[in-house]
């Protein structure tokens, strides 16, 4: 049997040698797995070069190696898209709220307190003024400023813990 001198083997060999298929060598190439003079492939460059360029799943008997940037995108990209599949499984069993409902609802909400906070004072006034004997209209005046005083306070102290 003669004895092998030269690694330099066809695409087909070097498909065996690597564990995929000679399509898939040929794509390679186009990736730019080095080929030799008249189309031959050494085995040792080809499993360094898969080594270097394809991440372990892809590379089979390349040994795994580097991770190329094709294959941290698609790492990426399938995080993402865990991340988003349990953000809407989180949404359908009702851990989370659609933010713009929300916020909606909390305008909503503190619309509705502010609007009762100062017809509070619309309906209390004329009772005060007559209890104090004081003028009905300008004791309204003066609580509903200060009441408007107050609310404007709450909403600069409600958006400051917001920031």
């Amino acid at each position: 049997m003669p004895e092998i001198v030269s690694d330099l083997v066809s695409k087909s060999s070097a498909a065996a040698a690597l564990g995929v298929s000679p399509a898939r060598v040929t794509q390679l190439i186009a990736e730019g797995l080095p080929v030799e003079p008249r189309g031959r492939i050494s085995l040792a460059k080809a499993k360094a070069w898969c080594a270097d360029n394809l991440d372990g799943g892809r590379a089979r008997a390349g040994g795994g190696g580097k991770t190329g940037a094709a294959t941290r995108v698609r790492i990426e990209l399938d995080r993402v898209r865990v991340e988003r599949a349990r953000l809407e499984l989180e949404k359908a069993r009702g851990a989370l709220v659609d933010r713009k409902a929300a916020e909606a609802a909390i305008f909503a909400r503190a619309r509705a307190e502010r609007d009762a906070h100062l017809a509070w004072v619309v309906r209390v006034a004329p009772t005060v003024a007559v209890q104090l004997g004081v003028d009905g209209a300008e004791l309204q005046r003066l609580l509903e400023l200060e009441m408007r005083q107050h609310l404007e306070e709450l909403a600069c102290r409600a958006l400051a813990e917001l920031t």
